[in-house]
């Protein structure tokens, strides 16, 4: 069972090929790549004044946000918070206590298909350590750590957060990525910044006035090729984030296709979609949302999304060992389905 390594000269250039942009003739472009929150960040701004302040500022913001909630840092809040719980409480800084509020918000909306409460059954598949080989835990170790996920035992009376059972551990990775998007295009927005594009490992967020020439294209990977895309939404404004069973994941012996977006309700991958995209106005929903409608699967995810204002979804699910797709009716004027090589992508 052997994890599925992708060099990172590739890995830079999967991020980069996610979006193309047409900036207005004359137009100076600033931009920065860094890592942070455990993938590439890149960010992109058109501007008719120096930016490079502006993204410093914005890269500085993501990087204190990595601080407090990386899980697998000792230093962090959430890390700290880990290793206290079903004992006493911690308080957090506020910008942790935004991230499991709105954790809390989808938890409830997908009845429980998202749930930060998932990293003691994602430590026994190896997930959550990506210098260990992926692995197929036991049932038993399954069934005994699943009672200790339940978002419903995470109390937040700011700035206290609580952890209700001894053994709980949370880990935020499944959205503080999104509020790491929102903040840093809240920054760049406060430095005069008018056309921007902030981008997390392929989630992201995009802002555009007077210096677009066109909206910017933001494409989706085939899930199935990974030379390959799938299509593009054209956005000029808003966020999107996808969720997919190709991101990590491993072959089991009998060739089943082991992959780390978990239910929480079973411990074990989730099935039904091969991968979500989610446009919402903030990162921090379409990030979390990403991951819950994947959960629930096609029929539930999309009933879901029918839901809430402001909020679409692509779905893309096997079917008949053939690809398909179902989305919302506020997608079929942006979508275009249009499989390109990234090396040719424009």
């Amino acid at each position: 069972m052997k994890k599925q390594w992708i060099p990172i000269v590739v890995v830079l250039l999967l991020v980069a090929a996610g979006w193309y942009w047409h900036p207005a003739p004359d137009t100076k472009v600033a931009e920065k790549t860094e890592l942070a929150m455990d993938t590439i960040v890149q960010m992109k701004v058109l501007h008719d004044h120096s930016a490079e302040a502006a993204l410093v500022a914005a890269f500085a913001q993501i990087h204190y946000l990595d601080s407090l909630c990386a899980t697998a840092s000792t230093a962090s809040q959430i890390s700290a918070l880990n290793r206290i719980n079903g004992t006493t409480g911690l308080n957090v800084a506020p910008e942790v206590i935004t991230i499991l509020n709105a954790a809390t918000y989808v938890s409830a909306l997908s009845q429980g298909a998202f749930d930060i409460s998932i990293w003691p059954i994602l430590k026994l598949w190896n997930f959550s350590n990506s210098s260990e080989v992926f692995r197929v835990p036991a049932a038993a170790a399954i069934a005994d750590q699943l009672p200790l996920v339940d978002y419903g035992q995470v109390f937040v009376d700011s700035p206290l957060v609580r952890l209700g059972k001894p053994g709980m551990a949370i880990d935020v990775g499944g959205i503080a990525k999104g509020l790491a998007i929102d903040l840093a295009c809240d920054v760049l927005a406060e430095s005069g910044c008018t056309d921007f594009i902030v981008d997390a490992g392929g989630d992201l967020r995009v802002h555009t006035g007077s210096l677009s020439e066109k909206p910017p294209k933001i494409w989706i990977k085939h899930p199935r090729h990974p030379d390959t895309l799938w299509g593009y939404l054209t956005l000029n404004s808003g966020s999107v984030a996808t969720s997919g069973d190709y991101e990590r994941f491993f072959w089991g012996p009998d060739s089943t296709r082991y992959h780390h977006i978990l239910n929480p309700e079973t411990g074990y991958p989730a099935t039904g979609c091969v991968s979500v995209t989610i446009v919402s106005e903030t990162a921090l929903l379409a990030d979390a949302l990403a991951t819950a409608v994947f959960v629930l699967g096609v029929e539930k995810g999309m009933f879901l999304v029918d839901s809430l204002p402001g909020i679409e979804a692509l779905i893309l699910f096997e079917k008949n060992n053939q690809l398909d797709y179902v989305m919302s009716a506020g997608l079929s004027d942006k979508l275009t389905i249009a499989e390109t090589k990234i090396v040719d992508m424009k």
